[in-house]
């Protein structure tokens, strides 16, 4: 287990390391370029999803917790075998939610998670967020993660505003040289669709330069109700 910098979460469990995507912006692949990971006594420094089991045999806090379990990873790329081990350890801890993030959600086909488990789709844009949109209407996804944003989202353009059970927005960072810094417009859109469907919404810090006044940093009420 590790203190994160994550906003919305109070510490980070990577059982896995690795992520077969290429999005440009990623803080996670950097990392693992500049540091890398050792399995096995052998220090790796590309990004191919591998298991830890170091990582993943890391205890849990005692005092209930917001954990989450794949920054360094998208669990889309998860072998079966670690899903399903790591969905065991957490349903041994109701006392935590545990969130999860893809960006590829139809990859995991109908995965029944523990009650203790937030399951969230990373969109940045209109099209990514069309996708994951199926995914929330067919209860799969409970949350969204935009971020970072990089234009404008239509939310009402997708009837999925009474499934979701929270949305967290978020700038990019870092130095890149394209990096899109999100317009106050394409907030407020944002916020009035969480604001009519009662979603609870939450602005990252990276937003605070550009967000008047206080940031909404809202939370659900979780596990879910049986």
């Amino acid at each position: 287990m590790s203190a994160t910098r994550i906003d919305y979460a109070d510490m980070t469990w990577n059982p896995v390391w690795g992520c077969t995507g290429s999005c440009p912006y990623c803080y996670a692949r950097k990392m693992a370029k500049r540091f890398g990971i050792v399995v096995n006594g052998k220090r790796y420094k590309d990004f191919e999803p591998r298991w830890i089991e170091r990582n993943f045999n890391r205890p849990f806090p005692r005092k209930s917790s917001r954990i989450f379990v794949n920054s360094m990873s998208d669990i889309a790329d998860w072998d079966p075998i670690w899903l399903s081990r790591a969905d065991m350890k957490m349903r041994r801890y109701p006392e935590h939610m545990f969130i999860m993030l893809t960006k590829r959600s139809e990859k995991l086909g109908w995965y029944m998670r523990a009650q203790n488990t937030m399951l969230g789709a990373s969109v940045t844009d209109q099209e990514s967020y069309i996708a994951e949109s199926f995914q929330v209407a067919d209860g799969l996804i409970d949350f969204l993660s935009i971020e970072p944003l990089l234009g404008p989202i239509d939310m009402k353009e997708m009837t999925c505003g009474q499934i979701l059970h929270w949305i967290i927005v978020g700038s990019e960072t870092g130095n890149r040289k394209d990096r899109v810094i999100p317009k106050l417009t394409w907030l407020v859109s944002i916020r009035d669709f969480a604001r009519e469907n009662e979603i609870p919404l939450f602005f990252k810090e990276s937003l605070r330069r550009i967000w008047p006044g206080e940031l909404p940093q809202e939370y659900p009420t979780w596990p879910r109700k049986s």
